[in-house]
């Protein structure tokens, strides 16, 4: 461990650094904000099809986990503008202010960072547009995606 890292991450006194509250107050927000649109999708999935709600979140979690797949199956992260802009929404804005995108790029492993990457898209596409998604839906979720 590092005297980066203690000074950020590590209490002092019994008093967690500022940049930890703030990480943790993103890191739960982020958490809000992923099961408030997994249930948004699941409701208009639900009064679009009647189907129970148990069934649609499993076809939800089947149809991120395949986008997921199909994203790391092409070149999408080798694009390094569309990797950057894509990292700069998944990533917590607390760690990027403080430490920068390009030094956390260095840190992360690439497996992770493509894994951040692709899921990011996958769960993100998938709960705005829902089980009936499409490539033309993609394509425009992208385009919003990358201003």
């Amino acid at each position: 461990i590092n005297a980066e890292y203690m000074g950020m991450m590590c209490p002092k006194d019994g008093e967690a650094p500022d940049f930890y509250k703030r990480y943790v107050e993103e890191i739960q927000r982020r958490v809000v904000d992923n099961a408030k649109a997994e249930f948004d999708c699941i409701w208009r999935e639900h009064e679009a099809t009647k189907k129970p709600r148990t069934v649609i979140s499993n076809q939800l979690s089947d149809k991120i986990n395949q986008l997921d797949d199909y994203i790391r199956s092409t070149s999408m992260f080798d694009v390094e503008s569309t990797r950057l802009a894509v990292m700069h929404k998944a990533l917590p804005k607390t760690l990027l202010q403080e430490v920068g995108i390009k030094e956390v790029l260095e840190r992360v492993p690439e497996a992770y960072q493509r894994a951040i990457f692709s899921n990011f898209i996958a769960s993100h596409y998938v709960y705005q547009y829902g089980l009936e998604a499409n490539e033309i839906g993609f394509f425009e979720f992208m385009k919003k995606l990358l201003e």
